[in-house]
């Protein structure tokens, strides 16, 4: 399961990234997009500690958003209980996750669900929307703020391309994406593609890709972070 933590707590930068953060819409950029309509299981008002799994190779990750953010963390090895484990760590999370209400608004519905000749089933399905006035209000900086999350979430870089990667479908994120370049710059190339492959289940039917070549301020910005993450991860290989 990807690294999807949202933490909201107001701790000190580490100062080792030259780019300025505003931490609050860096996590908001890296986190999950809760506006498709699924079964969260309560994690949409509920957070606590939890724990996570991650491959040693993506630690990379881990590391710059704890340098952003502050966030603690322990980490272990994991289990033995695949024929990889070695190449996983387990991150447990030390502090509580914040109360999301203050940032999202949220929508229940109920919805009948036919499952393959199993009968239709009514059932209760949630989504969260960040707040209006989170995204209207948004500076230059929390705008470069969310997309350099969104970029550590799912980004990377081939010369001056930009990727953004989605294996679920995005709603409200891919929208907010798009908003937030247009206005800080307007990309020299912008694309979408979708891939379709799983038709009985909707919210796993298409990832997205997102493509463009930023200009010179963007550009600067996403390579502060995969400059960071290789940085970050390769200090504590050497040190650990």
């Amino acid at each position: 399961m990807k690294f999807l933590i949202i933490i909201f707590l107001l701790f000190l930068i580490i100062p080792a990234n030259s780019q300025e953060i505003d931490k609050l819409y860096y996590i908001l950029g890296f986190s999950e997009d809760l506006s498709f309509p699924l079964h969260y299981q309560g994690k949409l008002k509920a957070h606590k500690r939890k724990s996570i799994r991650i491959h040693e190779n993506d630690l990379g990750r881990v590391y710059r958003f704890a340098e952003v953010t502050g966030f603690k963390s322990k980490k272990s090895k994991a289990e033995k209980d695949c024929f990889n484990c070695h190449q996983f760590y387990i991150f447990t999370i030390l502090q509580s996750i914040f109360n999301s209400k203050n940032f999202y608004d949220f929508k229940y519905s109920i919805v009948t669900e036919n499952y393959f000749g199993f009968g239709e089933v009514e059932e209760e399905k949630s989504q969260a929307f960040l707040k209006p006035n989170i995204l209207t209000n948004a500076t230059q900086l929390q705008m470069k703020s969310f997309l350099a999350g969104a970029y550590l979430d799912s980004g990377s870089i081939k010369g001056d391309t930009i990727k953004f990667e989605y294996q679920l479908t995005q709603n409200q994120k891919l929208i907010i994406l798009k908003d937030f370049i247009s206005k800080i710059d307007e990309a020299k190339f912008f694309s979408i593609i979708e891939r379709k492959n799983r038709p009985n289940f909707p919210a796993f039917s298409q990832g997205q890709t997102v493509v463009l070549v930023p200009n010179k301020v963007l550009l600067d910005l996403f390579r502060n972070e995969e400059e960071r993450k290789k940085a970050l991860l390769s200090s504590f290989n050497i040190s650990n």
